[in-house]
């Protein structure tokens, strides 16, 4: 299969959320890379149905898998043509990387590092035959062994990756500026701290991934202020969320060899609590099963 990636005009990481606005799905001629930035109007009703404004969540988890993608593909010489498609059923195929985005996969779908999403229920995902190359956790691999369809055991959330992508975030562990970081979930709301500990998910991607380099420690709600704390070896203990289902929480830690891992009510317990047991798992092996074969090569 031939096939370019289209990136949302995304050509460098350090570029501002802003780039990821008009599209949450980046098209190819042949396969589209789908992430979850939905479109949302700024107000609800009859009121707001009829005017132009709208926005987008921007949660920076959620947008490291067009980046990923495109540092994978870079490393392998891989040339993109940047562009911004409208309509995410213009093609067949999707890839599906980062996330709790099982459920928005359709029949022919290719998955490398997805998870089920815990709040959505089985009869919402309406496929019998995907593509799996990598799966974030054992309990997504259950859910699909359960309705009948095969997948590797290689297990692994590709926002472990940034740690080696990205070596000039990692550098950035070398100057430590905060103390504390503590991120919350998109869907938590936390008050009861001074702001400065405060990095809010939806800020730009590249000042999220720079916040968490230079922490001391992380205190995270988020699955992805977790994951990439650990893909930097950077300190983290993890906050209860008061939004989400433990699933995707245990989907993770169960990937990366951690059947148990502390977690916490308040920011003080976290505080004075201990870090999960260091991640295990193979880069090589997470970078061996992505679907290369489905872009086309040619020097850089």
């Amino acid at each position: 299969m031939s096939s370019t990636v289209y990136a949302n005009g995304i050509s460098d990481p350090k570029e501002d959320q802003k780039s990821y606005t008009a599209t949450a799905r980046v098209m190819s001629e042949n396969l589209s890379l789908y992430f979850w930035n939905p479109r949302r109007r700024w107000w609800k009703g009859r009121f707001g149905k009829n005017l132009p404004f709208y926005s987008r969540p921007n949660n920076f988890g959620d947008l490291l898998g067009p980046l990923i993608v495109k540092r994978v593909l870079a490393r392998k010489g891989v040339t993109r043509k940047i562009r911004t498609i409208g309509d995410p059923d213009l093609v067949n195929q999707s890839l599906l990387t980062v996330g709790s985005i099982l459920h928005f996969a359709k029949n022919g779908d290719i998955i490398w590092g997805s998870g089920r999403n815990g709040k959505i229920p089985s009869e919402e995902y309406c496929f019998n035959s995907i593509d799996v190359r990598m799966l974030r956790g054992p309990l997504t691999h259950k859910f699909l062994a359960e309705r009948g369809i095969s997948a590797p055991r290689i297990f692994g959330d590709p926002g472990l990756l940034v740690g080696h992508l990205f070596p000039e975030y990692l550098a950035l562990r070398n100057t430590k500026i905060h103390k504390i970081t503590v991120i919350s979930n998109l869907n938590d709301v936390i008050s009861d701290i001074h702001p400065s500990m405060l990095k809010n998910p939806t800020d730009s991607l590249s000042s999220v991934l720079g916040r968490i380099a230079q922490s001391e420690l992380v205190i995270s709600s988020s699955l992805h202020g977790i994951v990439v704390a650990e893909a930097f070896g950077v300190p983290v203990r993890v906050l209860k969320s008061k939004a989400e289902p433990s699933f995707k929480y245990e989907d993770y830690f169960l990937g990366t060899g951690r059947s148990h891992y502390p977690s916490y009510e308040t920011i003080q317990a976290a505080i004075d609590g201990q870090c999960p047991d260091p991640p295990k798992y193979s880069v090589s092996e997470m970078l061996a099963a992505f679907p290369y074969e489905c872009f086309e090569e040619t020097s850089a």
